[in-house]
């Protein structure tokens, strides 16, 4: 298989990280919210959708931030 350029490395970590996390918390938002209803699925996907539009940018813009934050924090390996 052929691999993706290493200058895509931060898009694919970041669409990665952000469906995981969009997936993991509208599940526990829904199921919190409804329970395990009938209509489970199809709200989940729902508030997926919402929650996913906002996830990605917030976590392109801080990124960054916690990056800085860390380095500064966390001695460099010398």
């Amino acid at each position: 298989m052929k691999k993706i350029p290493n200058k895509f490395r931060m898009v694919i970590f970041v669409f990665f990280m952000t469906l995981f996390i969009g997936l993991i918390m509208s599940a526990i938002m829904t199921w919190r919210i409804e329970g395990l209803s009938p209509d489970f699925l199809a709200s989940w996907i729902v508030r997926f959708i919402q929650t996913w539009i906002i996830v990605i940018p917030t976590v392109a813009v801080v990124i960054p931030i916690v990056t800085k934050i860390t380095n500064k924090l966390v001695e460099n390996e010398n």
